[in-house]
This record gives C-alpha cells, structure tokens and sequence, in this order.
C-alpha cells in the first residue's frame, strides 16, 4: 500500500478490538481507582474514549487532548462528562497531576516526540501505564533504536491485522503492536 495517501494529519481511528486487546494484557483494576486521572492525548474522533466508556474508565477523570479544533469541538459535544482542549502532544505538560493511564494511536510520523514527551514523569504517574498503538516496524532504524534503549517498553504484537479504513474488512498490510511504558516507580 506504498501508493496510497496517506489520511490528512494521520488519522485512523483505532478499533474497538485493539484496545480490548490492550486491556486484557494489563492490570486495570488500580488505573481505574477513582480521582486517578486518564488522557487521550491524540482524542481525534473520540473512538477510544467509547473504548474507555465500555472498560469501565470514569470518564469525569478523562482529559483529552487533538491538536484540531474541529476534532476537540467535537469531542467536547460528544463527550460533555470530559475536559477536551487544544494542545499539542509534543509538548503538552499534565494540567494538574500526573496521569494514571495515557492511551493513544498517535500519528506515526510525531509519535517518537509524542511518546518522549508523555512518559515524562511530570505527565506519567511513577505507577501509572502510559500505552501507544503503533506499527511494529517503529522499532527499526537507528535513532529510533536509541530512543528505545532510553525508553524500553513491554510490546503487545496485535494477533491480526487492524483495518483503518472504513471499508469492511479491509486491514492494514502492516503489523501494529501496543507499547506499554510504566512509570518510574515500576
């Protein structure tokens, strides 16, 4: 699918199966404590917010963030029970404490920075999870490689193909994998 275009600011909305599949492999139970504080950071359409909604995440404990206007608009109709605002997830900083759990699909091509910036232990909570769908190949080259040695995540490989696009079973012809970075308390 090297020919393709790629969708306007990276946007593929994450299935729903994918972020059960995440939830299956991680100890929920203490990010879900109340007052723990949750953050999509690259929220787009909100697919895993519903996701969070169906987990059983308080959504009154949710913040979300998109770099669009018209997504963050969106999301804030969709979703009155969440703080949604406009930041960049680069350098966006916790507003009041660090998260429990940050969960995202960022654009592949800023997800590196992304990730650098979130796993900080000003947005991460020293016991919290932060977790970023991404293409199993991100692993390869060499600045990436060390960015990886700084940063060593547990890597859940997806058992199938997700589909990105809105036509019926269409997949991805790439594999994609959760990142799971703990805090620094782990």
């Amino acid at each position: 699918n090297r020919s393709a275009v790629r969708v306007a600011g990276d946007f593929y909305p994450t299935p729903a199966w994918c972020f059960r599949r995440l939830i299956e492999s991680i100890p929920t139970s203490k990010l879900m404590q109340p007052g723990n504080l949750v953050l999509e950071p690259c929220v787009g359409s909100g697919a895993l917010l519903d996701c969070f909604r169906t987990a059983g995440f308080r959504l009154s404990d949710t913040h979300a963030t998109d770099l669009s206007s018209d997504f963050v608009s969106d999301v804030s109709v969709l979703f009155p029970e969440i703080k949604v605002r406009k930041a960049d997830a680069q350098e966006f900083t916790a507003p009041d404490k660090p998260y429990k759990f940050i969960c995202t699909n960022p654009p592949f091509n800023q997800a590196i920075p992304i990730i650098e910036n979130l796993v900080r232990a000003e947005n991460l909570a020293a016991e919290g999870v932060a977790a970023f769908l991404l293409r199993l190949n991100i692993l390869e080259g060499q600045r990436r490689r060390e960015f990886f040695v700084r940063h060593t995540p547990d890597v859940l490989v997806l058992p199938n193909r997700p589909g990105f696009r809105r036509t019926f079973g269409e997949t991805d012809a790439t594999a994609y994998a959760w990142f799971t970075f703990p805090g620094t308390g782990r």
